[in-house]
């Protein structure tokens, strides 16, 4: 049952596209959450800490601006199912 419970959560990240740019001074990273989950799939959850918590909605876009010398680390939960995965790592 657990390894089904991680499957699940796995394939909705999936379903998550991360786009990264960096500022012309290179200061700053902008990370874009974009969501291709059907409009009728349970929404996944995002907490990335004191950048702040969020839902990514089926086709609507959520960007984090970070420092460009910071890890960004988040914590996903979706229908029950947690994970944590490092969004961006500057090494």
């Amino acid at each position: 049952m657990l390894v089904k419970c991680y499957v699940a959560l796995f394939l909705a990240l999936v379903f998550v596209q991360f786009y990264v740019s960096i500022d012309a001074k290179h200061q700053e990273i902008k990370i874009t959450f974009s969501s291709l989950m059907p409009s009728d799939a349970k929404p996944v959850y995002f907490d990335c800490g004191d950048r702040g918590k969020f839902v990514v909605a089926t086709l609507k876009d959520h960007v984090i601006l970070v420092p460009v010398n910071n890890v960004l680390i988040c914590h996903a939960s979706w229908d029950l199912k947690k994970a944590t995965f490092t969004a961006f790592d500057p090494k």
